[in-house]
């Protein structure tokens, strides 16, 4: 079963719902973040995952007009990872975001 999170932006400020992205017991799981909010899109590192363990894979992939970014996870640890979401907009100023939520492993 796959794992959603939202992103919006509003204010120069980005939201990820949840954040934590906790991850349920399920081995190896596709994990998609979508952008909600018009005229923002991600960069080809739009969600860049700090994993010294191995556990993500098989992504790095932008697609659905690039307010979609994709990986997997292999889920077969109890760790938390941090992560951070890029988005851009060339309409706005500033036109490139950053935050930092987490991804929760619950095997």
């Amino acid at each position: 079963m796959a794992q959603h999170a939202t992103v919006t932006i509003a204010n120069n400020t980005i939201t990820v719902v949840p954040d934590p992205l906790p991850m349920g017991k399920s081995n190896n799981q596709p994990i998609e973040w979508t952008i909600q909010t018009d005229n923002w899109t991600f960069p080809a590192d739009g969600i860049v995952i700090n994993d010294p363990n191995g556990q993500f894979y098989d992504g790095g992939k932008v697609t659905g007009n690039d307010q979609k970014y994709k990986w997997h996870d292999k889920n077969t640890d109890g760790n938390t990872y941090k992560y951070t979401v890029n988005v851009t907009n060339n309409a706005n100023n500033p036109p490139n975001l950053s935050k930092d939520p987490n991804i929760v492993n619950e095997n």
